[in-house]
């Protein structure tokens, strides 16, 4: 698909509640035990990302946080990974092992902005890379 050079900015702001948020495009209802607010930075590039690599969004967002239909909220749906590097990062891997999902400082943020168009070009362009997939940005937030 076609990229404007506003997708590189735009965001989705979603958000979780227990009683459920439908999202029409993608056919799925975000639920949690807490609430908090979910932001999706440059989701049409990391979405195009996804397909490249055969990963469907519904398949994504259901492996992150469950399936419509289960009882379970998104918090049991990762879990924990102990590793310790450099950035001192938390880890959480999605409960089918398919995702992994790891902090960042703001640092860290900009400087991903800031190369988020050549890693987009770049990924497109080279479907065999051994750079890692990365198939989102996100910032989460309690309410």
């Amino acid at each position: 698909s076609a990229v404007e050079p506003g997708d590189f900015l735009n965001r989705q702001i979603y958000r979780f509640s227990a009683s459920g948020e439908y999202d029409p495009l993608l056919g799925v209802t975000y639920k949690s035990e807490q609430t908090f607010v979910f932001v999706d930075y440059a989701p049409l590039l990391f979405r195009d990302i996804r397909t490249q690599y055969h990963h469907r969004c519904s398949n994504y967002i259901h492996s992150i946080c469950g399936e419509d239909n289960e009882e379970e909220s998104c918090a049991h749906n990762l879990q924990s990974m102990l590793a310790e590097g450099k950035s001192s990062a938390s880890f959480l891997i999605s409960k089918d092992k398919k995702y992994i999902i790891k902090s960042m400082k703001q640092s860290e943020f900009e400087f991903f902005c800031g190369i988020v168009h050549d890693y987009y070009d770049y990924m497109l362009k080279e479907p065999n890379t051994l750079l890692s997939r990365f198939f989102g940005l996100f910032h989460v937030e309690k309410e």
